[in-house]
């Protein structure tokens, strides 16, 4: 599951600090120190950027406003609702900031100013933060029935899910017979009303359309005097009647040139020609004629028409916007009054189906039960396993599962944690047995056997009680092993977030080279979000300009792309090469020239145009996205595929794909089609390609 991430922490000009940076790795971090050290401080700015009520007091002395800004790695849950709110939601990056003044605070998502009501909105996805007192939700029962199934979520969704229908229906069965179970007066009462609704529709005899039809009629009738007298005009226009009308001038000019038709065959097409526009203009005026005709009526077939149109309007302004809409409440109408007239053979046969939803019910809470005793068991285990390492040296953690007398809406199932801190004390309820602290130990617990469950990916524990053991820390910070001897240095083509938002960390834990061009460096050195790096570590390099990095030998190619100075890279060693060529809005005869002959090829495939338009970014962002300095869509980079294929081509990956405005399959097919249709003379299956995954290593390609 992707998750929400926090990465730094920025903060200036809140009480005793003047400026200061966090920077947050993946895993466990601890913030200690003595009192009064700024612990508080740290935490309270976090609580002020998520929403937290601002005081002028926190502002530094001497100071204009405070600052704090937070920087998070986002999950596509957290996109999405930037996407529903109308905020940038491209990139990989969320960043809170939050500007508090004497009078009033500015609240920032992604550069885009908000209410604080959205800020406070957007941070239940983004991260939970935990005091002692926060803990004490483990001391309500009724929360540990939603913990159990959070770990549990693996097996028991689709049945939660079952039984959640069949208890939606469960309580509709159950109000339709509350609400018709009427005594004998309100009952005639809805009869007559029902019967009086129907009838009155049923008597209008409706027709699908008719309205529409009604309309023109009615317009034409109202009209018709004005539009009679404009046909009648054109008519003599276009007529024969007054010697001098189109028609006739037009039969005359065919007949005197008809005379010369046989002093030159030459004519024969103009005479075809004014015979053609004879026989329009003739099928023209029956035309007129034909309408004027039908253009006749009286004053009563105007009445009747209005009348009409007065009744359906008006049985539309009480039942439904269209005639289907009026016709379909009459035949709603029908059905309850068969319900009425036959209320206790009704009222039986949704008692029966109450039963047989009763039975379902049973079944699925059964399924219920067992899921989660089985969790139950796995649960009570990894707790103990946890808190173990929490320091509960003699811990026992029991997860009691008992029956309720009658259904709800999560089940039958009530659950309960127990807990012994000390060998040889029986098993009792959190609340009888654990201190503060402990509970704060209880809960840091519970959250590293969960966390991979909990959509949000950041917690922050206030106040834990020391004692916890390395352990577990070595667990939490051991989950990826990457080999960094054999890393010799880091090439970026941009400053853009998703493409620098490790390199910070790398810099600084590594001290790796890295190198890029003078304006991405410099860019680089200016985004807080990657933290401080040493600029001895960046290596300059030009576009044209070739490098070296052992015996590997480098290219740098300019690219067009809304950043400073952004460049690919071609990597060339004798008889193979292959290129890096992402985040172009546009390609030219100058890149098609570099790529020609390259063996293997990483080639962006950003976006599908039509998602891309119809899909929810703000109009803004799409127009960058398919502007010259944004990306390649997958028939761009289809096209371009196939201008630099040749007989020994090896690879191409397709990468850089868009999460919201592709998917791999399509991808694959456009690029796939567009090399087929295109003007080369191979196809789209005739080397290896595939789609480069985000969250793990693509195919191993050796050439």
């Amino acid at each position: 599951m992707s998750q929400t991430m926090l990465v730094s922490l920025h903060v200036r000009n809140l009480a005793l600090i003047e400026e200061t940076e966090v920077f947050f790795q993946p895993g466990l971090n601890i913030l200690t120190g003595e009192t009064g050290a700024g612990k508080s401080v740290i935490l309270g700015s976090v609580a002020l950027a998520l929403g937290a009520k601002a005081d002028r007091d926190m502002i530094r002395t001497g100071a204009e406003y405070a600052l704090i800004e937070l920087t998070f790695e986002g999950s596509e849950e957290v996109r999405e609702a930037l996407r529903r709110m109308d905020l940038p939601a491209e990139d990989n990056q969320i960043i809170l900031q939050r500007r508090v003044m004497p009078n009033r605070s500015i609240c920032r998502i992604n550069g885009e100013t908000v209410p604080i009501r959205q800020m406070r909105e957007l941070a239940g996805l983004l991260i939970d933060i935990h005091g002692q007192h926060d803990s004490q939700i483990l001391l309500q029962t009724k929360r540990h029935l939603e913990i159990l199934d959070a770990y549990a979520e693996k097996e028991l969704p689709h049945v939660k899910e079952a039984y959640a229908a069949c208890w939606r229906e469960h309580s509709a069965i159950l109000q339709e017979i509350a609400e018709n179970e009427l005594d004998e007066q309100t009952r005639k009462r809805e009869i007559s009303l029902a019967e009086f609704e129907r009838d009155e529709i049923e008597e209008a005899n409706l027709q699908a359309g008719e309205d529409e039809q009604l309309e023109r009629d009615y317009r034409r009738m109202v009209n018709g005097r004005k539009i009679a007298e404009t046909l009648n005009l054109v008519h003599g226009l276009t007529g024969e009647e007054e010697g001098n009308g189109a028609g006739e001038l037009t039969g005359r000019a065919l007949r005197e040139l008809s005379q010369v038709l046989s002093c030159d065959d030459g004519l024969g097409q103009l005479v075809q020609l004014l015979a053609d526009v004879d026989g329009l203009l003739n099928d023209f005026n029956r035309a007129v004629s034909e309408y004027l005709s039908d253009l006749e009526f009286d004053e009563e077939q105007l009445s009747e028409t209005e009348n009409r149109l007065n009744t359906v309007n008006h049985l539309k302004d009480k039942y439904g916007s269209t005639i289907e809409e009026v016709l379909a409440y009459a035949e709603q109408k029908n059905q309850e009054l068969d319900r009425l007239l036959h209320q206790e053979e009704w009222l039986e046969q949704r008692r029966r189906e109450l039963s047989e939803n009763e039975k379902m019910l049973a079944q699925l809470a059964q399924r219920l039960t067992a899921l989660r005793t089985k969790a139950a068991q796995e649960f009570q285990k990894d707790m103990e396993s946890a808190l173990q390492d929490m320091n509960f040296l003699h811990v026992e953690f029991q997860v009691s599962l008992t029956q309720k007398d009658s259904f709800g809406a999560e089940g039958k199932d009530e659950v309960v944690f127990l807990i012994s801190t000390n060998p040889g004390e029986p098993v009792k309820p959190l609340a009888a047995i654990a201190s503060g602290g402990e509970l704060s130990r209880i809960m840091l617990a519970l959250k590293t056997i969960t966390a991979k469950q909990e959509k949000i990916g950041t917690f922050i524990f206030d106040e834990i009680d020391a004692g916890i053991s390395g352990k577990r820390i070595e667990s939490g910070l051991n989950s990826i092993d990457l080999k960094t001897e054999e890393m010799q240095g880091i090439l970026i083509t941009h400053e853009h977030v998703d493409h620098i938002a490790g390199l910070g960390v790398l810099a600084r834990r590594y001290g790796l080279p890295m190198y890029a061009t003078p304006g991405t460096i410099d860019a680089i050195l200016h985004t807080k979000s990657v933290g401080m790096i040493d600029p001895a570590l960046f290596h300059e390099i030009h576009a044209g300009e070739d490098f070296t990095i052992g015996d590997m030998t480098i290219e740098p190619i300019a690219i067009s792309h809304d950043a400073a100075e952004p460049v690919a890279y071609k990597m060339k060693q004798p008889g193979k090469s292959m290129a890096v060529m992402t985040d172009l809005g546009i390609y030219d005869d100058h890149i098609v020239e570099k790529l020609k002959g390259i063996d293997v090829l990483l080639l962006e495939a950003n976006h599908d145009v039509h998602m891309l338009q119809v899909g929810s970014y703000p109009y803004p962002l799409k127009q960058r996205i398919l502007g010259e300095k944004g990306h390649l869509s997958n028939e761009l980079s289809g096209r371009l595929l196939g201008e630099v294929l040749h007989d020994h081509f090896g690879t191409v990956f397709l990468g850089h794909l868009s999460k919201e405005n592709n998917y791999a399959e399509l991808a694959y097919e456009t690029v796939r089609l567009e090399v087929t249709m295109g003007d080369n003379p191979y196809k789209g299956d005739d080397f290896p390609m595939y789609v480069a995954k985000r969250d793990e290593p693509s195919e191993l390609v050796r050439f």
